[in-house]
């Protein structure tokens, strides 16, 4: 037993040490892989497996790009696993993975943005056999062995696990493999290329490169030229000739004039650039109106071939003798207080950063210079950021912010972003003289600029809530305002809220950023950062947070640059109720009046009543767990209504009435006896009355003492009629009976004050 206990000590000592160290998972696919794809399962999902448990892991940063589409799910049980092994999690493919748009700006895709106009940075091939499979396929065997990367997309979710109460966050690298799934692609469809009358054969002009989105092997591209039809062939005249001999065939096609080659670039330059190369020299008068051909460019890695064309018209101009010529071969910018070449980015639009200058030793119209950008495949990012004037100046067209993707003003349907890289940018410019433009020559030169990164841009922060607030059923939207997260209410201190991912656009999100909660309300929160050199944070509960006191709690987070530049987010912390509070009444004793003959009433509310007569303790005891009450005394008071008729005292006598003797001939004023009553309403609600039977003759005078019967201010005594009045007189208040003459038996009635009359009978005896 104490070897069990000491094991069980270290295996929490080393469950306590893995949760403060969070392990880096890294898992590959393929893009474009189906739906349903398993990533990873089980132990490959390292600690998240560990710390998973019976409750789902969550990726929290699903607004970052790719995370959409990946989810976690349970391993269906198989032959070897039973549920009393636990939860197993796959991650799986839920959506689309498409490498080119969750990571568009990878560096060795397509044709570098360092490239010159004409020159590629990735090797290309020209297929110039009339079979083209077994060469393309020797040629990419080949390129394989260079070992190009294959990947460079790289999918980074934050998941949090949930294993009895700890919550920890692992960070999962899923490598996004690249599949050859583009084609290569030209930035225009078609272009034209020049040749001058007289042009011998080896002229060469540079043909626009293609570019391909996809990585290593799967963006190497193959150019191969052909024919657009044979309707554009031209009979061979007799005695034509060129640098391989006179042709043997009466028709000339685009190909027997022209091929593709592919040349190192010069002036210090590094790369490739295709040109198309004349075969024979050039004659303008065997076909006036030039040439069409169309080029090829495919990438056959993988099951099926992706191609694309390039229309190419080549037009022959008659001689113009000189080309323009560049004062330099390379201009560089020379800003005040800049290193040579460098332009920061917060310069202003309009800047001049080269002054282009170049003559032409032609005269006249020939000898006009018109500056611009030379053909390249960056041409759309050159022109956009910057312009050419008339006169060679090269200046700032757009602001050039290297931390934010630039949206064109374009109102096409696929409006195009661009994004400054900070390394090196060669580019050519170029010089066309003025001659019309089949006769115009052009010469070219270099531009080479590096555009600094300046310390300009706030810090950006992204909140990452572990418990989203939901409103009527559905997680709030939140983006550049306020951040609404859930906490449950006396929770211990040290709940985990949510992640905060801080980045500064500036130096490509390396630069240091610290944080910290501001505002009147931070004491009730803590925030914790990863690490000394991670802009990542945790925010904690610092105490346990009451909903009735503050049902919802903003806090601040503000970061701060190496600049000083702030950033704020507020965090909207919204405390979900629990039933830790018993109903209390507004008054501790409640008193009520009712009238006895009330009917029943409807009940206005809930609870649970024990009653002490005419005091009630009532409980009140809402539907929440656990469940709590609260108490209140209720004083009724009963109110007596007329609604009992007076009773007459009973008197024994054979008749049920009363009997009264008196002597004959007595004078008119003799006193004959007194009549007895009552009225119940009138009698305390104990007061026991006799039952008639109990009585007996002669005992009516002691009972008005006994019960002070008579005595009651609100009946009325009267005789029965008129008749009656005539022989006795009975005192209204009192009920004594006189004798006004004899008599034998008369009716006796009386009344309340009220009104309502009730009558009893009455004999008396002489």
């Amino acid at each position: 037993m104490r070897r069990t206990s000491q094991l069980a000590v270290v295996f929490q000592f080393i469950l306590s040490l893995a949760g403060s160290i969070a392990e880096d998972i890294h898992v590959y696919v393929t893009e474009e892989a189906r739906q349903g794809t398993v990533i990873a399962s089980g132990n490959a999902l390292g600690s998240i497996q560990l710390y998973s448990g019976s409750i789902p892991p969550r990726i929290l940063n699903r607004k970052d790009p790719g995370v959409t589409s990946l989810v976690f799910r349970q391993a269906p049980l198989t032959s070897t696993t039973d549920a009393s092994h636990g939860s197993s999690w796959q991650l799986v493919v839920s959506g689309r993975l498409d490498r080119e748009t969750i990571c568009p700006n990878t560096a060795d895709s397509g044709v570098g943005l360092d490239s010159s106009s004409e020159y590629s940075k990735t090797d290309f091939f020209i297929d110039t056999s009339p079979t083209t499979s077994s060469n393309i396929g020797l040629i990419h065997s080949t390129v394989g062995k260079n070992g190009l990367s294959e990947t460079n997309c790289v999918i980074v979710l934050r998941v949090t696990t949930d294993q009895e109460g700890t919550q920890r966050i692992h960070p999962v690298h899923v490598h996004l493999q690249d599949i050859n799934d583009n084609a290569p692609k030209w930035s225009q469809t078609s272009t034209v290329v020049w040749f001058r009358d007289g042009d011998p054969a080896g002229t060469k002009r540079p043909i626009p490169l293609a570019a391909d989105p996809d990585l290593g092997l799967n963006a190497v591209i193959t150019y191969r030229i052909q024919d657009m039809h044979m309707s554009g062939s031209v009979p061979v005249e007799s005695g034509y000739s060129s640098g391989h001999g006179r042709h043997s065939s009466n028709q000339l096609r685009a190909t027997d004039m022209f091929e593709l080659t592919k040349e190192s670039a010069e002036n210090g330059l590094t790369g490739s650039r295709l040109s198309l190369r004349a075969k024979r020299d050039i004659d303008r008068e065997v076909n006036p109106q030039g040439w069409d051909l169309q080029i090829i460019a495919s990438n056959t890695e993988g099951p099926h071939m992706l191609s694309s064309q390039l229309l190419v018209h080549v037009n022959i101009t008659d001689v113009n003798d000189n080309a323009p010529q560049f004062s330099r071969l390379e201009y560089e910018p020379q800003l005040n207080n800049q290193k040579v070449g460098v332009v920061p980015e917060n310069v202003p639009v309009g800047q001049v950063l080269v002054q282009l200058h170049a003559t032409d030793a032609d005269d006249g119209i020939n000898a006009q210079i018109h500056y611009g950008f030379a053909p390249s495949p960056m041409l759309s990012l050159l022109r956009h950021f910057f312009e050419i004037t008339p006169t060679g100046e090269l200046r700032v067209r757009q602001q050039l912010d290297v931390d934010h993707k630039s949206k064109t003003a374009s109102v096409s349907s696929e409006d195009q972003k661009f994004v400054l890289p900070t390394k090196l940018i060669s580019f050519q410019v170029q010089a066309v003289d003025g001659a019309e433009t089949a006769y115009a020559k052009t010469g070219t030169a270099t531009v080479k600029l590096r555009v600094e990164d300046v310390d300009d841009e706030a810090p950006e922060i992204r909140v990452h809530p572990v418990h989203v607030w939901q409103v009527n059923g559905e997680e709030s939207e939140f983006g550049q305002g306020e951040v609404e997260v859930a906490v449950t209410e006396n929770d211990p201190a040290g709940q985990l809220i949510a992640l905060v991912e801080v980045s500064d656009p500036d130096y490509r999100g390396s630069e240091m950023v610290r944080c910290s909660l501001v505002g009147p309300r931070a004491n009730l929160f803590r925030l914790s950062q990863q690490d000394v050199t991670s802009n990542e944070y945790r925010l904690y509960t610092n105490s346990r947070l009451d909903r009735e006191m503050n049902a919802k709690i903003k806090v601040n987070i503000e970061c701060r640059d190496l600049a000083d530049h702030v950033t704020n987010q507020v965090v909207g912390v919204n405390v979900l109720d629990i039933n830790d509070h018993a109903p209390i009444f507004a008054e501790s004793v409640y008193r009520y009046t009712v009238l006895e003959d009330d009917g029943e009433m409807e009940t206005s509310g809930s609870g649970t009543t024990t009653t002490n007569n005419n005091n009630n303790n009532i409980q009140g005891r809402p539907a929440g767990e656990p469940a709590r009450t609260g108490s209140c005394v209720v004083h009724v008071t009963v109110a007596d209504v007329n609604d009992n008729p007076p009773l007459v005292s009973p008197q024994v006598s054979s008749t049920g009435g009363y009997v009264f003797s008196i002597g004959e001939n007595q004078l008119p004023g003799t006193r004959v006896g007194q009549i007895e009553a009552y009225d119940p309403d009138t009698m305390p609600a104990a007061t026991e009355v006799l039952d008639a039977s109990h009585m007996t003759m002669g005992q009516n005078v002691s009972r008005s003492a006994s019960l002070d019967l008579g005595s009651s201010n609100k009946l009325v005594f009267g005789l029965k009629n008129e008749n009656d009045a005539h022989a006795f007189w009975i005192d209204p208040k009192s009920g004594v009976l006189i004798t006004r003459k004899e008599s034998s038996e008369y009716w006796v009635f009386f009344a309340e004050s009220s009104l309502l009359l009730y009558q009893s009978h009455l004999q008396i005896w002489n």
